[in-house]
């Protein structure tokens, strides 16, 4: 990880500059790459208000002051060695004036080479304590198989973000794929998928490929934790189900760019609670069925349609239909533990025996927007309490 240090003293402030400092002796990524860090080569690319463009060359340990106007700034930093691209960060930040920032870029490795050294030296790795490896490589089938043979070489646990890593120029095979797509198609046991604890996706994704009846990385046998990134806009059916494959997946962070959600995409998961985002358009078919859920959920206001069986068989006790809902579909949220209060943020939502049994679909027609509960799961008697 590399630290800028941006510093803004509003008495030398004149005609709408100011400095921001890069400092590159700070440890992090590249102080533990096995490679010694001074041979490296620093681009550093800076783009702001109005096109303006800055770009300087450094090595480790110099301070690099730039002259900047306030506003947006998209900061890139490469590292090189021996002219080749070893690693890269990139990070976007908010310049103002007044103020004194610290910004941290983490840098990526770009190279798989670079993974052996960088775990051998790394502390932690077990279960428990798994490593933190960020790439910023080309996620082409090559690349996407290296990844899972150095971790099997190396025999750690990481948590693995691939939030800079880039598209591949192909259409087929593994890794994330020139459309767009993330997939892992020939997944083998014992390359080193089962090292993986928790997954970042790439903010270059758009979707992640359908599964058939398993998930697509359902190899990934210890993975725990989802992180969608900025950029997924379709999770795939099956993409981390768990009733028929090895996933146990416990958690997951959904980015604002979700918009769709699909068939089976979480079934059978240990998810206990999630929040949805407000990106998202369609919950499909089964998509949270047999999961842990339990307490309260939100469904947000960007939803338009729940599909059948969405929410079937969690613990749910209580439900908010957002205001964009127009229909939810047979048994969507219906479970042997059953909902006791529901909240509809707007009137006249079509939805049809919708797990929340008794006469609910009645007596919201009657009343519209509002909360509504009953006593207890077997008592088919609900009442309208009135708006929240």
């Amino acid at each position: 990880m590399l630290v800028l240090s941006a510093c803004f003293a509003p008495l030398g402030y004149q005609s709408g500059d100011t400095t921001l400092s890069v400092n590159l002796g700070s440890e992090g990524t590249m102080a533990r790459s096995g490679i010694v860090k001074e041979n490296f080569l620093y681009k550093l690319s800076f783009s702001g208000p109005g096109g303006r463009t800055i770009t300087e060359n450094a090595r480790w340990g110099q301070t690099v002051t730039i002259r900047v106007v306030p506003g947006r700034w998209l900061i890139e930093v490469e590292a090189t060695l021996n002219g080749e691209l070893y690693a890269r960060g990139i990070s976007t930040e908010n310049v103002g004036t007044g103020r004194n920032n610290s910004v941290a870029i983490q840098m990526g490795f770009a190279r798989i080479e670079a993974i052996g050294p960088f775990l051998a030296e790394a502390p932690g790795g077990t279960l428990e304590n798994p490593v933190n490896l960020h790439l910023a490589m080309q996620l082409n089938n090559e690349n996407w198989e290296g990844i899972f043979t150095a971790l099997n070489d190396a025999g750690k646990y990481v948590n693995l973000y691939l939030s800079a890593c880039t598209r591949s120029n192909s259409n087929t095979g593994g890794g994330l794929r020139s459309d767009g797509t993330l997939d892992d198609p020939y997944a083998i046991l014992g390359t080193g998928r089962i090292y993986v604890v928790s997954l970042t996706l790439p903010e270059a994704a758009d979707s992640i490929v359908d599964g058939h009846i398993i998930s697509p990385f359902d190899h990934l046998s210890n993975l725990k934790h989802v992180s969608t990134g900025n950029g997924l806009k379709t999770i795939g059916k099956y993409a981390f189900a768990g009733d028929m494959g090895l996933m146990t997946i416990t958690s997951v962070t959904f980015g604002n760019s979700v918009e769709t959600i699909g068939e089976y995409a979480f079934s059978g998961s240990q998810l206990t609670t999630i929040m949805l985002p407000d990106s998202l358009i369609t919950i499909g078919e089964w998509a949270f069925y047999g999961t842990l859920l339990t307490g309260h959920l939100v469904i947000p206001d960007s939803v338009i349609t729940i599909k059948e069986s969405a929410f079937y068989l969690n613990q749910l006790t209580s439900v908010t239909i957002g205001n964009g809902v127009v229909t939810i579909e047979y048994d969507a949220f219906s479970s042997f533990w059953g909902i006791t209060s529901v909240t509809f943020k707007r009137s006249g939502v079509p939805f049809i025996d919708s797990g929340f049994m008794g006469n609910l679909i009645s007596v919201y027609a009657t009343h519209g927007a509002g909360i509504y509960t009953r006593p207890t799961v077997s008592d088919p008697t609900w009442t309208y309490i009135g708006l929240p």
